[in-house]
This record gives structure tokens, C-alpha cells and sequence, in this order.
């Protein structure tokens, strides 16, 4: 199944010799949450299951796309290209805040952004110039790893609804990044503590502290 999503294939068949009933939609769904950088988008998934009884079954995957296939593999090398260069350009920096604030010039300088969703939140934050916070948070996290910079996307809420924001080591201490907020309200970085996050909720257990 993994494959077929890699592949953007839109039709997977299986032979299951001892089945048991399972979530095939959110297996697939988390794996492409854990595969930004490959899964450009998020298939529909329907399952047919057959025959109904009985250990050995055939399993059929149904995956919709609003994109063609080829499309979608484009985008995954034009959003590898714009990853691998963005991590090359503030790898030499000295400090993470002179990194987090080249990585953010580097960004907004690309595009003029708009607010918006989309099906391929990291191809339209990198690429479409569209401030997706999934999308950005997500392109904030894989430049991070690839410069060696600590970071950790957030899944939590704001003003109640699911959001998503970066987390970043900044020279010895921890910060909360919304990089779509810096980008769409305020123009400029904007790197925050716990007390400055009112508007938003997590699970503190989960991350690093930004009390200092």
C-alpha cells in the first residue's frame, strides 16, 4: 500500500491470507502525514473487501487524487529541489536564529503569499507561493532536518479549531514558530514563548518548553 501511494497509483489489489478487519484509510493517511516530502497529496481511499467471511481474502484500494499522477510526481521533484536549496542556503550561517532568520527571508522573498488550502499543502507553500499553515509547517520542519537545526511540528489548535506551527531550538532555548502568521499579518519573524501562545492549545507533554 505504501508503494502505491509513493507511486501515486490510483488502484491496489491484495491478497490477504490471514485477515482481520483494520483502518486501511488511516493507515494510509498517516503514512502520507509521516511522507510530506514524497506524498504530495492525500488520496480518498475506498476498500472492497472480498469475499465477506472466511480468513483468505482479497482486498481492493480504490486512491482519488485531484491531480494526475504525473503531476503529483513532478511536484515532488520540484519540491525537493526547493527543500535541498533552501537547507544549502542557511547551512553556513553560525547561529540558529541567523539561520531561522535567513531561512524566513529566503521564503518570503520567493513569493508574495496568499492565505489558502490546498490538496499539496507542501508543494503550495514552497512552490505556489500559498501560506497553507499546514504546508509551511511542514516545509519549516524538513529544511530544519536537512541544516541540522532542531525542530518540531506542533498539532494542536488555535482558537479552538486544528493548527499546526513549528517549534525551534533558537541558540539554547526553544521558541514557537506560526510561520503563517509571520508571513500573512505581521511581515517579520516572530519568535514566541509559552505566555505569548494564548490563543493556542497543545499537549505540552509532548514538546519541548518555550518558557524562557
Amino acid at each position: 500500500v505504501e508503494r502505491a501511494v509513493e507511486n501515486c497509483e490510483e488502484k491496489v489489489a491484495l491478497f490477504v491470507s490471514s485477515y482481520w478487519e483494520q483502518d486501511v484509510e488511516s493507515m494510509v493517511t498517516r503514512y502520507c502525514a509521516d511522507h510530506p516530502e514524497t506524498v504530495m497529496e492525500i488520496p480518498q481511499v475506498a476498500v472492497t473487501v472480498y469475499p465477506q467471511n472466511g480468513a483468505s481474502r482479497i482486498l481492493e484500494l480504490e486512491l482519488a487524487y485531484t491531480q494526475p499522477a504525473q503531476t503529483l510526481l513532478e511536484q515532488r521533484g520540484s519540491v525537493k529541489e526547493s527543500l535541498d536549496s533552501a537547507a544549502e542556503y542557511i547551512r553556513y550561517r553560525r547561529t540558529e536564529r541567523d539561520k531561522a532568520e535567513l531561512l524566513f527571508t529566503y521564503l518570503t522573498t520567493r513569493f508574495q503569499y496568499t492565505a489558502g488550502e490546498t490538496a499539496t499543502p507542501l508543494y503550495a507553500a514552497l512552490c505556489d507561493g500559498v501560506a497553507d499553515p499546514r504546508g509551511l509547517t511542514q516545509a519549516w520542519q524538513l529544511i530544519c532536518d536537512r541544516a541540522g537545526v532542531e525542530c518540531f511540528t506542533v498539532a494542536g489548535a488555535r482558537n479552538g479549531e486544528p493548527y499546526y506551527w513549528n517549534i525551534i531550538s533558537v541558540d539554547g532555548e526553544y521558541r514557537h514558530l506560526d510561520l503563517a502568521r509571520c508571513i500573512l499579518e505581521h511581515g517579520r519573524l516572530m519568535l514566541l514563548t509559552d505566555s505569548d501562545m494564548m490563543e493556542y492549545s497543545w499537549d505540552a507533554d509532548q514538546y519541548p518548553s518555550a518558557q524562557f
